[in-house]
């Protein structure tokens, strides 16, 4: 099984061991998951929780019983991330060129695989090895057995089809007091379901829903008053109902961070094949063990509830701030006009005011992120064309100064560490493929710097129609071995892309794995989007080349 555990940072570096690397592979556009604009509960940030006694108490009474006293939430930096904030990969690729449709069929499998650098947490290693490393090895398995199938399928004249499996594990909180994250892709799950882990990281113990929430019918009220609405469509309404039913069970699944638990839902966006709906402590502190809720490592992220708000002490004051997010766009084929507005408190921004032009029309989702060298919020939005853009704010001064606007910049519904995340982008290379790197907000003014030249890509193979000369490259190094020849009929993939020198290397397929060849190609793409191999233009040298859009 080959492995791909890291992206170049420069051309000479080895493919070394990355603890925050994780690509996902789904080619759908962006969609809206069923978000219902719905008010969520209010909190009054003038209101300062106080340690108060119980209404059973009487007012002769001198001692306060500890008991008694409101489950408050309180705020500190006291923790550290681990050293694993997204996963890394396992993957495989077979393909085979069907002469007689004229196209490339590919079975791959792209596997995560959570292994904790840090030393001192055997005990949690060995929690989570128990719990999934049956199912992912099992599915490892299946695929070496299936992928010469396949080969062999196709030998034999039958028909074959594209298949990209995954077994995919986003994680939610990876710090020294809780680990948790999601099976969210596996053979072994029903469509639209999704298995969650969560661990107290100092002994590798499971913690449940009764061990995190404290009152049962209070949190089924509370997740109905969230989620379900007069518009809600019939699915929904069973998605609701249903986790209402566990939640008075006792057998939730959900996934923890900061300051909520999330529950899963179906939704496709970029990157994922899930929504993370998030249930806020904050306001319901009293259904909640706040033992496992308010700490955090001294840079984080957080995000925005289902209606694009986040109640948080972003300021570290000790008072909560509240963000919101709202747009308002006209046009019947998309928007002629779109106007955002953020809140911070008493102060908006309103991006018509501010003259900027905002060219998506609905607010997708809300993050805080605090860095080091200040606050920031960021506000992705997706576009006409099903595309996604990110709107950069400074929080300071008790106001939002814009600082930038980027692409698609933020990938999982987990994210959580602001030195390493993923990123996606769409490239065109030999085809248009989605692409992935990682990145750090920090240092640079709330905006994310790529940590590597080379982008990774996991999209589906096309064929050689005739042979092609490049350079074989150290898998490890990307060093140059000498030139070399693919041969007319050989399948190949895109592996790695540096959008800036324009370097393109591609993954020979073969019926061994272990002898495939990374080969660097002199590929072009000039000002007028002409792309060429070796000065030849790449639709009469690759079958089933397609672009998007």
């Amino acid at each position: 099984m080959k492995k791909f555990t890291a992206i170049l940072l420069t051309v000479a570096m080895a493919l070394t061991l990355v603890a925050c690397t994780g690509k996902s592979k789904d080619t759908k556009k962006t969609k809206k998951t069923k978000k219902t604009k719905k008010t969520a509960v209010e909190t009054d940030e003038t209101e300062e929780p106080t340690e108060t006694p119980s209404e059973t108490e009487t007012e002769t009474e001198t001692e306060t019983d500890p008991t008694t006293l409101p489950n408050v939430l309180t705020f500190d930096e006291s923790l550290d991330y681990i050293g694993l904030s997204t996963p890394y990969e396992d993957w495989g690729y077979y393909a085979v060129f069907d002469e007689n449709q004229g196209e490339t069929y590919t079975y791959a499998l792209v596997a995560d695989r959570l292994e904790i650098p840090t030393s001192g947490y055997d005990d949690l290693q060995n929690a989570i090895d128990s719990d999934i490393a049956q199912m992912r090895d099992a599915e490892i398995d299946e695929f070496l057995e299936e992928g010469p199938q396949f080969l062999q399928d196709h030998a034999d004249g039958k028909t074959v089809s594209t298949l990209i499996k995954g077994f995919r594990t986003p994680i939610f909180r990876a710090d020294t007091k809780i680990f948790s994250y999601a099976l969210t892709e596996s053979k072994d799950l029903e469509e639209g379901e999704f298995l969650t882990y969560n661990y107290l990281s100092e002994t590798g113990d499971r913690l449940y829903q009764d061990d995190v929430v404290l009152d049962r019918q209070g949190l089924a009220d509370y997740f109905t008053e969230l989620f379900l609405s007069s518009d809600s469509d019939e699915e929904f309404r069973a998605w609701v109902q249903k986790n209402v039913g566990d939640i008075l069970d006792g057998h939730l699944e959900f996934t923890m961070s900061y300051d909520a638990i999330n529950v899963l839902g179906e939704g496709y966006s970029l990157d994922n094949n899930y929504y993370a709906y998030k249930i806020p402590v904050i306001g319901h502190e009293n259904l909640f063990n706040l033992e496992y809720f308010g700490d955090t490592p001294n840079v984080y992220a957080i995000r925005g509830d289902i209606n694009d708000k986040l109640v948080w002490d972003v300021d570290g004051d000790g008072q909560l701030d509240e963000i919101e997010a709202d747009s308002v766009y006209t046009g019947d084929y998309g928007p002629e006009t779109a106007v955002l507005t953020v809140r911070y408190n008493n102060y908006t921004f309103d991006s018509s005011v501010e003259n900027l032009d905002v060219i998506s029309y609905d607010v997708d989702e809300l993050l805080f992120m605090k860095l080091d060298d200040g606050n920031y919020l960021y506000v992705r939005m997706t576009a006409p064309d099903g595309f996604v853009d990110t709107y950069i704010f400074k929080i300071e001064n008790n106001q939002l100064t814009f600082v930038d606007m980027c692409y698609d910049f933020f990938r999982s519904g987990g994210l959580i560490d602001p030195s390493c995340f993923g990123v996606a982008g769409m490239m065109d290379t030999l085809g248009s493929g989605i692409f992935y790197n990682e990145a750090s907000a920090l240092n640079n003014d709330g905006k994310p710097g790529y940590l590597y030249d080379y982008w990774h890509c996991e999209e589906d193979a096309v064929t050689c129609k005739k042979d092609i000369k490049g350079t074989a490259v150290d898998p490890q190094t990307l060093d140059p071995i000498g030139e070399t020849t693919i041969p007319a009929g050989t399948c190949v993939r895109v592996l790695l892309y540096n959008p800036m020198t324009q370097s393109l290397i591609v993954e020979t397929l073969t019926e061994d794995l272990d002898e495939n060849q990374c080969v660097e190609l002199d590929f072009k793409k000039d000002e007028d989007w002409n792309l060429t191999v070796n000065g030849t233009d790449i639709n009469d040298l690759f079958y089933s080349i397609m672009f998007w859009g």
